[in-house]
């Protein structure tokens, strides 16, 4: 009925080889984490470049003006 203190198994604090289930849930993780960032960045930057007023336009001979909205 009740285990003596030499019958009961201990967790294991070091991860055997053949647990790699959860090596691959740490590394998801960490890489769903640093897509999420990267995506935040690349939005902000988007966004700054809509916020401008000014626009390059290049003509077919290769140069380049400055082009501002008007009403």
């Amino acid at each position: 009925m009740l285990k003596s203190l030499g019958q009961v198994k201990r967790t294991k604090l070091l991860l055997d080889s053949k647990d790699i289930l959860p090596l691959c849930f740490v590394g998801l993780t960490a890489f769903s984490l640093l897509s999420f960032f990267f995506i935040l960045f690349l939005s902000f930057k988007v966004n700054q470049l809509a916020a401008r007023k000014t626009t390059f336009v290049q003509l077919v001979n290769g140069r380049a003006l400055v082009i501002s909205e008007q009403d």
